[in-house]
Parts: C-alpha cells; sequence; structure tokens
C-alpha cells in the first residue's frame, strides 16, 4: 500500500489548501505593505517641497521686512518733515494774515486778490479753513505711516511663524 486513502488524500488536499490560503493571505498583506510604503514615500515627497517652499518664503520675507522697514522709516520721515512744514505755513499764515488785514482798506481793491469785497476780513476763519486742510494733509501722512507699521508687523509676524511651520512640516 503505497497508496494513500481518500481520508488520508483528503487530509494532505485541506492542508495544501491551508498552505495557499496562507500563501495568499502573506501576499495580502505585502501587497498592503507595499502600497503603504508608496503612500509614504509620496508624502515624503509631499513634505520636502513644502519644506522647500516653506524656507524659500522664509529667505524672501528677509528682504520683504528690509524693504517694508525702509518704506514705513520713509513714511516716518515725510510725516515728520509733513508735520514740520505745515506749522511752519500755519506761523507764517498767522502772521501775513493779520499784516494783510490791517493793511485792507474800506472800498479800496484788496493788494492780494485785487477784490473790492474781502470775504476773508476774519482772519479766524481763514486761519481756521486752512488749519482745517493742513490737519487733513497731516491725517494723510499719519495713515501712511500707520498702513506702513501695520504691513511691517505682518511681515514680523509671518516671519515669526514661518520657522514653526517649517519645523512641524519636517517633523511630519
Amino acid at each position: 500500500g503505497s497508496e494513500a486513502g481518500p481520508g488520508e488524500q483528503l487530509a494532505r488536499l485541506n492542508q495544501q489548501m491551508a498552505q495557499w490560503r496562507q500563501a495568499e493571505r502573506d501576499v495580502e498583506a505585502l501587497q498592503t505593505a507595499w502600497s503603504s510604503q508608496q503612500n509614504l514615500l509620496a508624502r515624503q515627497a509631499e513634505l520636502q517641497r513644502e519644506c522647500s517652499r516653506l524656507q524659500a518664503e522664509q529667505e524672501n520675507l528677509i528682504p520683504a521686512g528690509k524693504q517694508a522697514r525702509s518704506e514705513r522709516d520713509a513714511a516716518e520721515q515725510a510725516l515728520k518733515i509733513t508735520l514740520d512744514l505745515l506749522e511752519r505755513q500755519r506761523l507764517a499764515r498767522s502772521e501775513n494774515v493779520e499784516a494783510l488785514r490791517a493793511a485792507l482798506v474800506p472800498g479800496e481793491p484788496c493788494p492780494v486778490c485785487g477784490s473790492g469785497e474781502h470775504p476773508w476780513h476774519q482772519a479766524d476763519a481763514l486761519l481756521a479753513a486752512f488749519d482745517q486742510q493742513d490737519e487733513s494733509e497731516a491725517e494723510r501722512a499719519r495713515q501712511a505711516l500707520q498702513a506702513q507699521d501695520l504691513h511691517l508687523q505682518e511681515l514680523r509676524d509671518h516671519h515669526t511663524v514661518l520657522p514653526t511651520r517649517l519645523k512641524q512640516a519636517q517633523q511630519r
């Protein structure tokens, strides 16, 4: 009896079937592991691109910050010059208006504009109008400086946050 009986053959077939099923599960596990590795490699490449982008952004912030600081300093200087100039104009107008008003003679034409009437005979109204215009100009200069301050602060904030984002991207 070298031939096995049906029970033995069935046992061998069941054992071989179990081995094939295990081999199939092993192949599926390897396919899953390979797929995970491919996903991880793709994610790694994506993170490397993100790190490179963040590093480039950080490097670009430095010259942008220097430029913004320069523009802010120029706006501050413009405000100072504007305020100094407006103050000198106020003083000059105050003196000139008083001198012109004293020179007005009723019935004679104005020596400045030639008008027979003097609508700005009240120096206070004239000075108030000039002061209002001056204040508007000063306010525009202040707003320009505030806009530059805000821009500079936004760049500083971004520059502060960027290294953290870069570290996070590198650690992922």
